[in-house]
């Protein structure tokens, strides 16, 4: 089973929106979750960084499927 294909862009996309927010909100701490609902085995769901040469950022990535289900 392969499952959906996640979206490449996820990690530009959070470092995009983190600094969107701190432009508005300098003083506010934030912690990004990318939360994937459906299973897969793509090792794109485990990047958890963007880097360019002067922009690092990272988030914390978890697959909904990996929680117990009770």
């Amino acid at each position: 089973m392969h499952g959906p294909k996640p979206d490449e862009d996820m990690p530009f996309r959070m470092a995009d929106y983190r600094l969107r927010v701190y432009r508005r909100f300098p003083n506010k701490r934030m912690h990004q979750v990318v939360i994937y609902l459906a299973k897969t085995e793509s090792e794109k769901v485990y990047q958890t960084t963007f880097t360019t040469e002067k922009v690092s950022s990272r988030s914390l990535i978890q697959q909904i499927s990996q929680f117990k289900k009770d």
